[in-house]
């Protein structure tokens, strides 16, 4: 009877296993065929049947030496653009979030309703405003306007997910700070965002990636090519005659890479972040 148990259990184990295997070859395989594919020529690339390894591993050094002289420039323009408008996003949405979870606002529900409406709406359909917004107040062509348009949709989405976790901020914690003579500011920088770490970390990580692959609003309001970002400049391997695939996966193992370490290093916040919240005591 034991034997017959440990054996439905070992079953159950690996058809468990793998069930969570085939996610995982379908999100490594496309990244694992970019990094061979950047050690490759464009005729091996396509070579068949296709190399799972590359066949040789030298060519790596002219096509990264050659991607990296392409983007050099656009990799310093993603860094500005992408942190300009993590602060901006993390120092507006963190207070807004706040005070829509533990203030007594007359709005509360209208706000709330506003900022999921906003996530609603595509990007593309703000376009042709922004454009002609920033057009009358000489935002076009500079970092700024594209921080500020990549913001005014990352702000939204951040709030909505710091609520819950400002929700759960224990109440009694406050009102005990309060007794003692603490000021609502003094209670949000010493008390509250000390303890929501894992929250602001979470939302760190998504503000980077919307920063960072954001490609519509750099494309649309970008008309000098040596402030494009990174996302943009991709393109110049993209020929009217060809595409220089090795030069172009090489730069988007370059362009993945970023993100790639941060997701790793964050992951352990980025649950917690993700999970906080979700029950209430």
């Amino acid at each position: 009877m034991r034997k017959m148990r440990r054996k439905q259990q070992g079953e159950k184990k690996w058809k468990i296993t793998l069930v969570a295997l085939i996610p995982v070859i379908l999100i490594v395989f496309p990244i694992w065929y970019i990094l061979i594919g950047s050690m490759m020529t464009t005729p091996q690339i396509f070579h068949q049947p296709p190399y799972l390894f590359p066949p040789h591993p030298k060519e790596a050094i002219e096509n990264y030496s050659t991607a990296i002289k392409g983007i050099r420039n656009a990799f310093l323009n993603s860094i500005i653009i992408t942190g300009g408008s993590m602060l901006v996003i993390l120092i507006l949405s963190t207070p807004a979030a706040f005070a829509l979870a533990k203030l007594k606002l007359k709005f509360k529900k209208a706000s709330s309703f506003t900022l999921q409406l906003i996530q609603m709406l595509p990007i593309t359909s703000t376009i042709i405003p922004l454009y002609l917004l920033f057009q009358k107040i000489n935002l076009l062509n500079s970092f700024i306007g594209v921080i500020v348009a990549i913001s005014s949709f990352g702000i939204p989405f951040i709030i909505i997910m710091l609520i819950p976790y400002m929700n759960s901020f224990p109440t009694a914690l406050m009102e005990a700070a309060e007794i003692e003579g603490a000021s609502l500011w003094v209670i949000f920088t010493k008390i509250v965002i000390p303890l929501s770490r894992p929250a602001l970390t979470t939302a760190s990580l998504f503000a980077f990636l919307q920063g960072w692959n954001n490609f519509v609003f750099p494309l649309t309001l970008l008309q000098d090519d040596t402030l494009y970002p990174l996302s943009i400049r991709l393109f110049t391997f993209v020929g009217e005659f060809g595409t220089q695939w090795n030069y172009l996966m090489a730069g988007s193992m370059i362009y993945a890479l970023p993100s790639i370490i941060l997701i790793l290093i964050g992951s352990k916040f980025l649950v917690t972040g993700l999970t906080a919240g979700a029950f209430k005591e």
